[in-house]
């Protein structure tokens, strides 16, 4: 069987044909992968490989230490409300990914196309690939601290978003798709947490 037959059969028993047309893209998600997982170099891979560690929500704690310092002694640089986000959200964020790996179930790269159509670095992960944990983890992070912060450090952080994105492609652990909805679950996370700290905010000086 090919990769392009062997694609389709593996997202045959996952979705709908409404939703393997939304998650394919009418082929571009493929298109994309192939050329960003085919693009390597030493240094590049390397580059790669850093980010996607870096975006491991294993190392949740250290970004929460580091928060919470920054906030202590820069408070203009990170405040405290924008730490709070990052912390609530983080749990949910765990929650909606592994929930939507498990309702969609869609395949790994290296199973949807096979090994020897792909660049394969690092060890081949398993579980399901939609969402990216790792760009759902940067874009929550980048989403939190973004609010009220230095051009600069906005800048920053959602350029970590962006390459922590090509890096999960380049490393051949994810598609296009699979980084997108990551960003969306992590950035929506963060914007629906914080508008509702602005609600109850706005509701207790009404009240009192």
């Amino acid at each position: 069987m090919g990769s392009e037959s062997h694609f389709a059969h593996s997202w045959g028993g996952s979705l709908s044909e409404l939703g393997h047309i939304l998650y394919d893209w009418f082929g571009l998600n493929r298109a994309l992968f192939r050329l960003i997982n085919g693009m390597h170099g030493a240094l590049w891979d390397h580059l790669m490989q850093a980010t996607s560690a870096a975006a491991d929500s294993a190392n949740f704690a250290w970004y929460m230490a580091a928060i919470l310092l920054l906030a202590r002694a820069t408070p203009r640089l990170v405040s405290t409300q924008n730490a709070f986000v990052f912390g609530i959200g983080f749990p949910i964020v765990n929650v909606i990914v592994s929930a939507l790996k498990a309702a969609t179930a869609m395949p790994r790269p290296a199973l949807s196309l096979g090994e020897q159509a792909l660049t394969l670095l690092g060890r081949q992960e398993g579980g399901g690939a939609f969402p990216s944990h790792h760009v759902a983890f940067a874009a929550l992070l980048a989403a939190a601290l973004s609010s009220g912060a230095p051009a600069v450090l906005r800048w920053i952080l959602w350029t970590f978003v962006i390459l922590v994105g090509l890096a999960r492609v380049s490393l051949g652990a994810h598609f296009p798709v699979d980084a997108v909805g990551g960003a969306l679950v992590g950035a929506g996370v963060a914007l629906v947490i914080r508008a509702l700290l602005m609600y109850w905010g706005g509701a207790g000086r009404k009240s009192g």
